[in-house]
Protein backbone atom coordinates (compact mmCIF):
# COMPACT_ATOMS: atom_id res chain seq x y z
CA UNK A 1 0.00 0.00 0.00
CA UNK A 2 3.07 2.29 0.68
CA UNK A 3 4.60 1.84 -2.60
CA UNK A 4 1.29 2.60 -4.28
CA UNK A 5 1.22 6.36 -2.85
CA UNK A 6 1.46 8.55 -5.58
CA UNK A 7 4.02 11.10 -3.93
CA UNK A 8 6.65 7.80 -3.34
CA UNK A 9 8.12 8.41 -6.20
CA UNK A 10 9.08 11.80 -4.84
CA UNK A 11 10.26 10.27 -1.70
CA UNK A 12 12.43 8.04 -3.45
CA UNK A 13 14.11 10.34 -5.59
CA UNK A 14 14.68 12.01 -2.21
CA UNK A 15 16.38 9.42 -0.72
CA UNK A 16 18.23 8.64 -3.65
CA UNK A 17 19.80 11.66 -3.63
CA UNK A 18 21.07 11.89 -0.12
CA UNK A 19 22.73 8.17 -0.53
CA UNK A 20 24.64 9.12 -3.41
CA UNK A 21 25.61 12.60 -2.01
CA UNK A 22 28.66 11.34 0.47
CA UNK A 23 28.75 14.66 2.02
CA UNK A 24 25.12 15.25 2.48
CA UNK A 25 25.60 11.65 4.29
CA UNK A 26 28.67 12.50 6.59
CA UNK A 27 27.20 15.44 7.91
CA UNK A 28 23.76 14.00 8.70
CA UNK A 29 25.62 11.13 10.68
CA UNK A 30 27.41 13.65 12.60
CA UNK A 31 24.67 15.35 13.42
CA UNK A 32 23.00 12.19 14.85
CA UNK A 33 25.83 10.79 16.32
CA UNK A 34 26.08 14.12 18.29
CA UNK A 35 22.62 14.03 19.20
CA UNK A 36 23.03 10.47 20.44
CA UNK A 37 26.04 11.39 22.52
CA UNK A 38 24.27 14.46 24.37
CA UNK A 39 20.98 12.29 24.88
CA UNK A 40 22.89 9.54 26.41
CA UNK A 41 24.84 12.47 28.53
CA UNK A 42 21.42 13.70 29.65
CA UNK A 43 20.37 10.16 30.45
CA UNK A 44 22.95 9.56 32.56
CA UNK A 45 22.65 12.82 34.11
CA UNK A 46 25.66 14.59 33.34
CA UNK A 47 25.33 18.64 32.30
CA UNK A 48 25.54 19.43 28.73
CA UNK A 49 27.70 22.76 28.22
CA UNK A 50 26.96 25.27 26.25
CA UNK A 51 29.43 24.65 23.85
CA UNK A 52 28.26 21.08 22.96
CA UNK A 53 24.24 22.63 22.50
CA UNK A 54 25.55 25.31 20.63
CA UNK A 55 27.98 22.66 18.06
CA UNK A 56 24.78 20.72 17.88
CA UNK A 57 22.83 23.56 16.73
CA UNK A 58 25.28 24.41 14.23
CA UNK A 59 25.71 20.92 12.96
CA UNK A 60 21.73 21.05 12.90
CA UNK A 61 21.33 24.50 11.13
CA UNK A 62 24.10 23.25 8.59
CA UNK A 63 21.85 19.76 7.92
CA UNK A 64 19.10 21.47 7.23
CA UNK A 65 20.15 23.76 5.40
CA UNK A 66 21.74 21.24 3.06
CA UNK A 67 18.83 20.85 -0.24
CA UNK A 68 19.78 17.14 0.22
CA UNK A 69 19.55 16.80 3.47
CA UNK A 70 16.56 18.18 4.05
CA UNK A 71 14.54 16.83 0.97
CA UNK A 72 16.03 13.11 3.06
CA UNK A 73 14.75 14.65 6.15
CA UNK A 74 11.47 15.08 4.70
CA UNK A 75 11.08 12.43 2.90
CA UNK A 76 11.81 10.25 6.55
CA UNK A 77 8.74 12.37 7.65
CA UNK A 78 6.31 11.61 4.46
CA UNK A 79 6.89 7.75 5.08
CA UNK A 80 6.26 7.80 8.85
CA UNK A 81 3.44 9.46 7.86
CA UNK A 82 2.52 7.58 5.44
CA UNK A 83 2.95 4.30 8.08
CA UNK A 84 1.16 6.00 10.70
CA UNK A 85 -1.85 6.39 8.29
Amino acid sequence: TILAQPNMGTIRKSIDSFMADNKSREQYEKLMAKGQELHEKQHRSLPLSGEEIGDFEKQREAVLNNPVARGFLDAQQALHELQAA
